[in-house]
């Protein structure tokens, strides 16, 4: 008999650890998730595998992180000849975006409101994204230039980190984060911003004025 095919098995292990002004240190959150991809990861991975079937179509459609709809492949479209890459670590060019997004650094962005169905999306929940915060640029490991190791039947790591800041005096609830990435057109130097994972946080997440928050996520891969 025959096993049916599973495209789960990926998992993201969040760390969440808040750091006060007097650098006292507290964890939040550690939990494992499960394949918390966004609609834009799946559409971006299935036109990535067809998209000479997609121009007759329009292109392939992807919202950003703005709600907008991009198309993908499309002659004439923005994205006509998409890079074939996610970039969330020194992305060039992204403040050429600062007239357009609140946030222009991509990584995890943090809202005020959770993830809720129908929305395995980022861009619906725009207007609720949390601007007022200090993003800062993510650091991955293994460093670029070295690749995690890849056993076959076993399972391979990496892990993204990111530094986020509330320099007002407010205390701000978080409620979920999105990670978001850049993505490029080839010829054309500006790039747009687009979701590709989820988390919710249970139970949700104060920032009291100065505290500096630490996201450390780790993604497993069955190999």
């Amino acid at each position: 008999m025959s096993m049916p095919l599973t495209l789960s098995g990926m998992t993201v292990r969040l760390k969440v650890i808040l750091v006060s002004p007097d650098g006292k240190k507290v964890e939040v959150l550690d939990a494992v998730y499960r394949d918390p991809f966004t609609q834009n990861y799946v559409i971006f991975l299935d036109g990535l595998l067809s998209w000479p079937a997609w121009t007759s179509h329009g292109g392939v459609p992807m919202v950003d992180a703005q709600n907008v709809t991009r198309y993908f492949w499309s002659p004439g479209a923005l994205f006509v000849s998409p890079l074939a890459s996610l970039c969330v670590v020194n992305c060039p060019n992204t403040d050429l975006l600062s007239g357009t997004y609140v946030i222009t650094v991509p990584g995890f962005w943090l809202y005020s409101t959770p993830f809720n169905s129908p929305y395995n999306r980022a861009g619906a929940l725009y207007s609720y994204v949390i601007s007022s915060l200090d993003y800062y640029t993510p650091t991955i490991s293994p460093q670029p230039g070295y690749l995690p190791s890849m056993p076959y039947g076993g399972t391979t790591t990496f892990t993204i980190t990111q530094q986020i800041v509330n320099p007002t005096s407010n205390t701000i609830t978080v409620y979920s984060a999105a990670l978001v990435v850049a993505m490029y057109n080839a010829g054309n130097p500006s790039p747009d911003l687009f979701d590709i994972a989820y988390f919710n946080f249970s139970p949700a997440i104060s920032l009291s004025p100065g505290v500096t928050m630490f996201i450390t996520a780790t993604f497993s891969i069955p190999t």
